[in-house]
């Protein structure tokens, strides 16, 4: 590659990153409280990019995916010294953490409908983070009772933070714990892993123990990342999971692990529109 080749992929590199910061400065900031002239200028970027509407989405919405990318700029800031570090999770930036927290919300709905009208009464959440998943569990199901467990404390600080806040400490239960040393039995309605945030050696060890603690008739469900379709998206989420766990779980190879403990597991959303696949089933 001649350094003019490298400079032409540059320039087309840097404008995609800065409107993807565009993006996040839009809908970061309400109409009304914007330099007119500015905010005609994202509008610009926005719009030629594919999102000329951004700033009509709900208050809620725009702050949720602000911080979804925020979070990511966060994330891809630390991927340039990836190489010069071990693999596993070490963030202790608030905007990563709960930028995570609020983009996992979004597949609560996901679950209402792999649930079904399954009675949902004791929940457990491996890998709970910054709680919010929790919190937005403990939402759609009134009469739930979840127990969010992780191993990063700074995460867990924030959980902690955010259950007070949401005021619901009665009904959620946050845990330092390795879920690899869960010895509960029969007790859950639901129990719930994120492979992307998992070792390999820990998600295999983690399954079975979920699937005990989990009560016959419950269901187990591991969140697996679809590959993308588009190459550059496949290798940047290939990065991403190998930078944060060491791995980058499939949904062929958590088949394989829940089949090993016992778990007559398949892809349980296969329709979704979202790109994640919830493999397990019923214990």
């Amino acid at each position: 590659m001649s350094i003019e080749q490298f400079f032409s992929g540059y320039h087309r590199l840097r404008a995609q990153t800065e409107a993807f910061a565009a993006l996040g400065a839009r809908l970061s900031v309400a109409d009304d409280d914007a330099d007119p002239v500015v905010l005609a200028a994202l509008d610009e970027v926005c719009a030629a990019v594919g999102f000329p509407d951004a700033g009509s989405l709900t208050s809620e919405q725009r702050s949720m995916l602000a911080d979804m990318v925020r979070s990511s700029f966060k994330q891809a800031l630390a991927s340039l010294d990836a190489a010069k570090h071990d693999a596993g999770w070490g963030h202790t930036d608030i905007d990563v953490l709960d930028g995570q927290g609020r983009a996992s919300t979004n597949l609560v709905p996901h679950m209402a409908q792999v649930v079904s009208d399954a009675p949902i009464r004791e929940v457990l959440d491996v890998g709970t983070g910054v709680g919010l998943l929790a919190i937005a569990i403990a939402q759609r199901w009134p009469d739930a009772h979840i127990v969010g467990i992780d191993v990063w404390e700074p995460a867990l600080v924030r959980a902690r933070h955010h259950v007070a806040e949401a005021g619901l400490g009665d009904r959620i239960e946050i845990r330092h714990q390795d879920v690899t040393t869960l010895a509960e039995r029969d007790r859950y309605d639901c129990g719930w892993l994120p492979a992307p945030f998992l070792p390999r050696e820990v998600l295999a060890a983690a399954i079975p123990r979920v699937i005990e603690a989990v009560k016959p008739g419950g269901l187990v469900a591991i969140g697996v990342q679809r590959t993308p379709d588009d190459p550059l998206a496949a290798a940047t989420q290939r990065l991403r999971n190998i930078c944060d766990t060491g791995a980058c779980p499939t949904v062929d190879s958590v088949l394989a692990m829940c089949h090993e403990a016992g778990l007559d597991a398949t892809v349980l959303n296969p329709d979704a529109t979202i790109p994640i696949s919830y493999v397990g089933g019923r214990v």
